[in-house]
């Protein structure tokens, strides 16, 4: 099984708690067990799930369980890891910067952007929960999110989840 999908069955777990007040992720001790479990199993998406587990990002946990409806593209462990070398900082340096939230909430996007959206335009603006406007492009084949390309090819009846939409980035967004 590739291991995006393992991923994408635990952000289905946020996405999919939607309004219930019982819902782990109100409980941070469970979510950080959720959360935190996705390194060893998902290590190429450790670093995100980190950085959402962190008690800054409360109102994006919460944000998440609603109807929605939200995209958030999501970059690797190699694309943050770039990121970080670039800037001369380590996971943990940035997991405990300032800038660290706002570099997340540039990921989420308001507004459901699936692949079918996607297939359908070559380009749409998105406004992501920093406010900041994200363009998705289209170049023949491949996606770009504020130029950073979208992993792997878009297939239609991809990317859906209950509330939104789940893409994965080969880059980090900045803000």
């Amino acid at each position: 099984m590739d291991m995006r999908y393992g991923f994408v069955l635990l952000i289905l777990l946020l996405f999919t708690a939607c309004g219930s007040t019982t819902s782990p992720i109100s409980d941070p001790g469970l979510l950080g067990q959720v959360l935190v479990g996705v390194e060893p199993t998902e290590p190429a998406f450790g670093t995100f799930s980190s950085a959402l587990a962190d008690e800054e990002l409360a109102d994006v946990r919460e944000l998440l369980m609603q109807e929605g409806p939200y995209t958030v593209f999501v970059p690797g462990n190699a694309a943050f890891d770039a990121y970080f070398e670039a800037r001369g900082i380590t996971k943990e340096a940035f997991l405990a910067s300032d800038e660290m939230p706002e570099i997340i909430r540039a990921h989420i996007a308001l507004g459901k952007y699936n692949a079918d959206t996607l297939l359908g335009n070559d380009t749409l603006t998105a406004e992501n929960l920093n406010g900041d406007t994200l363009t998705i492009s289209r170049e023949g084949d491949d996606f770009y999110v504020n130029g950073v390309p979208v992993d792997g090819p878009v297939v239609e009846g991809t990317g859906n989840v209950k509330n939104g939409a789940l893409h994965f980035l080969l880059g980090v967004i900045e803000p």
